[in-house]
């Protein structure tokens, strides 16, 4: 792991998530970059050749914006902890994701890791928040932090399975992040009021599939629930997990809008980390 990306906003959760990368880092030797958006204004000027139109002034209020937004992003991230971290303070001004997004493909980001709240009502189904779209469609993991957590008290992560053949270089992610964190890795199947395995089946196929990918200490384990989201997070939280773990199919568009995302909606939901991985490359 060479670079970790973590987006502020300023908030609580921005320290939690810079908090923990910080953790990462000093482990890992990776760099750092702190990235901020400052939201452009909406409402644009056009001149008769429909041109975008920008007032010299606003070029200089945005400049010395920067300025003051990089010195507290490297405020933000000052302490004891950090000081042997290389940090690099970004600033951009545009759209959040498509700032986040553009610096994730340009940098080579190996890990995203992002503080949220959650969404929920008319908010989660319209919009979503900026930290869903991350999780829906960076080709890197991301962990998605609504509480403080700390690296050295990792002890179980819960994966949830989805028993595809195309798991495996999820599966590989995780194992790494396992291995790094030194962990027990829980391997869980939740059977639904809709989807029903055989429990002694698919805790073999579990056991199997661990072996398959080099995973060494992990468990299997399989509940029942009236729904994987519910399944999922009970599980966790009547196990003492400390992160939970899944893959994510990064749907666009309109298939995205009636299928819904499982791993979108344990970030929006749950009260523990999240680690998901797409599934595409």
């Amino acid at each position: 792991m060479k670079r970790i990306l973590v987006p502020v906003d300023f908030s609580e959760y921005s320290r939690y998530a810079i908090n923990f990368a910080v953790q990462l880092a000093t482990k890992t030797g990776s760099e750092i970059h702190l990235l901020h958006v400052i939201e452009a204004p909406t409402a644009q000027s056009f001149t008769t050749m429909g041109m975008v139109y920008v007032d010299d002034m606003d070029e200089v209020y945005f400049a010395e914006l920067r300025k003051v937004v990089k010195a507290k992003l490297e405020s933000f991230a000052g302490g004891e902890s950090s000081k042997d971290v290389v940090v690099i303070p970004k600033v951009y001004i545009g759209k959040p994701y498509e700032n986040i997004s553009e610096h994730i493909a340009s940098h080579s980001a190996d890990l995203i890791v992002m503080g949220t709240k959650g969404s929920s009502g008319l908010k989660e189904l319209l919009v979503g928040s900026n930290t869903e779209k991350v999780v829906r469609f960076s080709k890197c993991p991301v962990i998605a932090i609504p509480v403080p957590l700390d690296l050295n008290k990792l002890s179980n992560i819960v994966f949830a399975m989805n028993m595809m053949d195309d798991e495996g270089r999820v599966i590989e992610a995780i194992r790494d992040f396992q291995n790094l964190t030194e962990t027990h890795l829980s391997l869980l199947w939740v059977n639904t009021l809709h989807i029903i395995e055989n429990e002694q089946k698919v805790k073999n196929e579990m056991e199997i599939t661990g072996k398959k990918y080099g995973l060494t200490d992990f468990s299997v384990h399989v509940v029942k629930s009236v729904s994987a989201e519910s399944g999922i997070m009970n599980y966790a939280e009547k196990s003492g997990a400390d992160l939970i773990a899944m893959a994510t199919h990064s749907r666009h568009g309109i298939a995205h809008i009636f299928s819904g995302s499982l791993a979108e909606d344990i970030v929006n939901h749950a009260e523990k980390a999240v680690w998901t991985c797409t599934l595409r490359t």
